[in-house]
């Protein structure tokens, strides 16, 4: 690994604020997203395929897995989803969930 541990999550965590604010203020675009993919396939690449077999102090591989698990899927809705029944849940997110469970990323 070329570059530090810490800096490589820093980069992670650039990425999940990029995330996190674009769901914010619904400007999660597609264009966006292939965007955010590349840029976590391309830290997975320079930096953590090659530590596979070192020990991962600062849990990155967990963290980058977190990332990617949230450019994909709405945490917030899912929580909700999980805490009530389908019936309390509103229209748009009985849509939403819908809609992600038969997507590619559900």
């Amino acid at each position: 690994m070329g570059e530090s541990s810490w800096l490589v999550l820093v980069k992670i965590a650039s990425i999940i604020a990029a995330i996190t604010e674009a769901r914010l203020y619904g400007t999660l675009s597609l264009r966006r997203v292939t965007r955010l993919e590349q840029a976590l396939q391309d830290i997975y690449a320079e930096h953590l395929l090659s530590t596979i077999d070192m020990v991962d102090l600062l849990a990155l591989k967990v963290y980058w897995h977190s990332a990617f698990l949230s450019l994909y899927s709405s945490f917030t809705i899912l929580k909700k989803c999980l805490s009530k029944s389908v019936n309390e849940l509103d229209e748009a997110d009985r849509d939403y969930i819908s809609q992600w469970a038969m997507s590619d990323a559900g």
